[in-house]
């Protein structure tokens, strides 16, 4: 090994490559390497149901695409986006999230396209680099450890263009690129399918908890114990129950305040019946012993708060403060990472041990988790604080069953992010049958789900394995350890000598059409079909020939109609600046100014 260019991030590279600038992989930096528009530019509601294609963040992973929940917009849309366009043979990267700089090809399902804010579009040239050789080096451990570096301190993780532009890579010679890329392609190809087959007994192992959660919670899982009993509570019986139980707990709150124990005077609590036969006939049958009810009579509902983080001694190291990220899929939620002082805790909403928290707003939705120790959660999360007859687990476990889920996502106010209310969860139905049968039912489950958690343990770190393996042979392939290196291969630095004259051609053709433009009329650039509607707009505006107010007209028609009416408004003089006398500094702003 031979250090050919000494590098802050990269210091070695094998005899034959470069260290160069991702900046250096394109011919025009600032056309070539661009990120998506401002997000007042490109709105959710402007989406359509088909369309130019819109890539979002969600979309893009570790070297390949999730074609999922494609959103697309306008042609007129896509052509005032146009910068921020796609096309095949791009690669898309992202610039926000946990784990940043992931990147993929633009697949050939989608030969053009525009990108959100959060998403950064290359476009290699092949006079230096091969697309996929690119592809596999930002996802490798090397670059991916300049994007961790370049975001460390910060609460999100973010970049920006200009420090992304910067990144270095390490370049092989074009022949060694392709040498690479095929025995990435041959190794990683089947290391894909092992992963593939391991995440299908992942999933396997998922249907199969919640078939085990629907036989549970239609009564099948305690059948058994039912036959055997004797006499088993009525519905009216349970229900009976939980008022008696509200009204115990009302006596104690009223005992508190008459002592001087609180200040606040408790609401004498409104006494729960039966759900009405219309909307029995809307639910699932349960069997004898079994009932629905609503979620607000399984106990106090509590929606989280954060105390004002503009008082410091709000916080400190007595209660855990929970959030979404913390509920896992499992009895219990992870460690909390804020804790809330004594005086915290009183301007938030008090949770004891076994409360059920529930995720009700983003895309966690529904994610659910039992805490252990008494804290507070934020907004985001509703919780249950069970009645004593009630086992805590039980309340969980239906909770996370499809049928429970399902409401939750149905009930959902359909906004940019799904939120589910205070008032709309404590509606949700919930099944009951008595606390002996709930017991008998969390101990079949809880051994169920013992044995499944061991093996989906087992299978997440066979995951991680292939992971860490994927990430061993990149690592291998971009310190030049991969594949042979011949010494007949051409050094990667005459890449940059060719580049180079690419790019100082390219700058000349600019020019000239620049110069060509100043020598035309307004009929002949409009009739430049290579230009972009901003250059048209440019050029023809220098002329004085338009007003804005009919530029304004013209960028909100089909682009595909641009010139027709550009003629129109030319020839027959048309003006409509009764309808867009105000316009003029949009326009400017626009089109203009940038």
């Amino acid at each position: 090994m031979e250090k050919e260019i000494i590098s802050n991030t990269i210091n070695e590279v094998p005899k034959g490559w470069i260290v160069a600038k991702l900046s250096d992989m394109v011919v025009d930096p600032k056309k070539d390497f661009v990120d998506g528009p401002f997000g007042s530019d490109l709105k959710a509601s402007e989406y359509k149901d088909e369309g130019v294609p819109v890539f979002r963040i969600q979309n893009i992973k570790a070297g390949y695409f999730l074609d999922k929940n494609i959103q697309f917009v306008t042609k007129q849309k896509a052509e005032q986006l146009k910068r921020h366009s796609f096309k095949q043979g791009d690669i898309i990267i992202t610039k926000l999230g946990e784990p940043l700089g992931l990147c993929c090809k633009v697949p050939h399902k989608y030969p053009e396209g525009i990108i959100v804010a959060d998403l950064m579009r290359v476009r290699p040239s092949p006079t230096i680099v091969d697309t996929d050789y690119l592809v596999y080096a930002i996802n490798s451990k090397i670059i991916q450890d300049q994007f961790k570096n370049i975001t460390k301190g910060t609460t999100r993780a973010r970049v920006n263009l200009s420090i992304v532009r910067d990144i270095e890579i390490p370049i092989a010679p074009a022949s060694e690129q392709k040498r690479i890329v095929n025995k990435l392609e041959e190794l990683i190809s089947e290391l894909e399918k092992g992963k593939e087959h391991i995440q299908i007994s992942l999933e396997q192992l998922r249907v199969y908890k919640q078939s085990v959660l629907k036989f549970a919670f239609e009564g099948k899982l305690t059948e058994e114990w039912r036959n055997k009993q004797k006499k088993l509570k009525t519905p009216n019986e349970l229900v009976a129950e939980i008022n008696n139980e509200r009204e115990k707990k009302y006596n104690n709150l009223l005992s508190n305040y008459r002592e001087g124990l609180t200040k606040v005077k408790p609401q004498i609590p409104k006494e729960i019946s039966l759900i009405s036969q219309n909307e029995l006939l809307e639910l699932p049958k349960l069997p004898d012993g079994w009932c629905w009810i609503k979620v607000a009579s399984l106990g106090a509902i509590e929606t989280g708060t954060t105390p004002s983080k503009t008082r410091p001694d709000n916080f400190g190291v007595d209660y855990p403060f929970f959030k979404p990220t913390e509920l896992n899929a499992g009895y219990n939620v992870r460690e909390a990472t804020e804790y809330l002082s004594e005086k915290g805790i009183k301007s938030a909403r008090f949770l004891p041990i076994n409360s059920i928290l529930v995720t009700c707003i983003g895309a966690t939705i529904g994610k659910a988790g039992i805490i252990r120790r008494s804290g507070a959660s934020n907004q985001q999360i509703n919780a249950i604080i069970p009645y004593e007859i009630f086992n805590p687990n039980f309340i969980y476990f239906q909770v996370i069953s499809r049928f429970f889920q399902d409401q939750i996502k149905n009930n959902a106010a359909a906004t940019t992010l799904p939120i589910l209310n205070k008032s709309k969860f404590e509606n949700l139905y919930f099944a009951i049958c008595s606390n002996e049968e709930q017991n008998i039912l969390v101990n079949e489950l809880d051994n169920k789900f013992s044995n499944c958690e061991n093996l989906e343990i087992t299978i997440n770190q066979s995951l991680l394995k292939c992971d860490t393996l994927k990430q061993s042979i990149l690592q291998k392939a971009f310190k030049g350890k991969l594949v042979k290196q011949e010494p007949s291969d051409e050094s990667a630095g005459v890449l940059l000598d060719r580049i180079k004259k690419e790019r100082e051609e390219y700058i000349k053709n600019e020019k000239e059409k620049a110069t060509n433009l100043k020598k035309m009329k307004p009929k002949e650039i409009i009739n430049q079909k290579d230009l972009s509607l901003k250059e048209i707009i440019y050029n023809s505006f220098s002329y004085g020939e338009f007003t804005f107010n009919e530029l304004r007209r013209v960028v909100e028609l089909n682009y595909d109609d641009l010139r027709d009416e550009l003629f129109k408004l030319l020839d027959e003089g048309i003006s409509i600046e009764m309808y867009f006398d105000k316009m003029e500094e949009v326009m400017k702003y626009k089109y203009i100014g940038k």
